[in-house]
């Protein structure tokens, strides 16, 4: 069996789901186009199925998934379908001066925010953990804050992929 060297892509769009496998040299090895449905995972789920079930498809081949679609584009455009999260960002001291959301337009802040923490710790550039004090942490004030958290979403401070991941390592270890 050859090694895995094939990625398949999936696009949800309003009108069709499509999915496509493509070879390492960038060949185009299955494509499938399904009518898209309310329920975004069925659809996903069925364009995957049907792009797998292709002539030529080897699942065993597949090492990336990767998923595209404009609906997250789309709710902060229109306003809607929005869910309220509380942010917590892993980042301190480095990234006290920049609050989470810094430069949103206010009318989404106040459309998703249910408020917004960052404390210490994160990667530093050469992959190393900083230390997180989980005492100290700065509360981002946020105007007209609402109640009804529904979400967390955490954000840690990691330079593109890490050294620590890049040399094999985990958790900032040899």
């Amino acid at each position: 069996m050859p090694p895995p060297d094939c990625r398949l892509g999936v696009d949800v769009g309003g009108t069709n789901t499509d999915a496509v496998i493509m070879d390492a040299a960038g060949q185009l090895i299955a494509k499938a186009k399904v009518p898209g449905t309310p329920d975004i995972t069925a659809g996903i789920v069925a364009a995957i199925e049907a792009v797998l079930g292709a002539p030529g498809a080897d699942p065993g081949r597949i090492s990336h998934v990767m998923l595209g679609t404009t609906h997250a584009t789309n709710a902060i455009l229109e306003r809607a379908n929005l869910r309220r999260v509380a942010v917590l960002r892993i980042g301190g001291p480095a990234t006290y001066s920049i609050r989470p959301m810094f430069g949103w337009p206010p009318d989404l802040v106040e459309a998703i925010s249910a408020g917004a923490t960052i404390v210490d710790g994160g990667i530093e550039f050469d992959g190393r953990d900083l230390p997180a004090r989980h005492r100290r942490h700065r509360a981002v004030p946020r105007p007209g804050r609402r109640r009804g958290r529904r979400r967390r979403d955490h954000q840690r401070v990691r330079p593109g992929l890490g050294a620590a991941r890049a040399a094999g390592r985990r958790g900032g270890q040899a």
